[in-house]
């Protein structure tokens, strides 16, 4: 399957490189995978958004909830795990051990958009 809208980071951290991808097509199908030095450690990927997985789906825009993550990944990275971050792009940062170690930069719009959506999640 081809992924359309392909965007991926790379970083460098402990010696490991870490690769986080998201891709998504205008019909409604999406996915991000989650690799340490090539080996896959979390995926996901939705076919079609619909009303049986609205709410996880909405859900991957929750700032405080990492879309992607790994534990126990070796003796030097415990668990890293990636959030979403963007409002009119995709931006990511990625915690290790409870680190920031990755943030794309966020404009003032993409501020407002964590902001409102945290304000949201903490309603539920």
């Amino acid at each position: 399957m081809s992924k359309p809208n392909h965007q991926e980071w790379r970083i460098k951290h402990l010696g490991y490189e870490i690769k986080v991808t998201s891709w998504f097509n205008w019909s409604g199908k999406l996915g991000g995978e989650l690799l340490i030095d090539g080996h896959l450690l979390d995926k996901i990927e939705i076919d079609q958004v619909d009303d049986d997985n609205f709410d996880s789906v909405v859900e991957l825009f929750n700032p405080e909830k990492p879309i992607l993550k790994a534990l126990e990944v070796s003796e030097q990275i415990q668990n890293i795990e990636v959030f979403n971050g963007g409002a009119l792009t995709r931006k990511i940062s990625i915690m290790c051990n409870g680190e920031n170690i990755y943030q794309d930069r966020l404009n003032p719009i993409d501020r407002l958009a964590i902001r409102l959506m945290k304000k949201m999640y903490a309603k539920k």
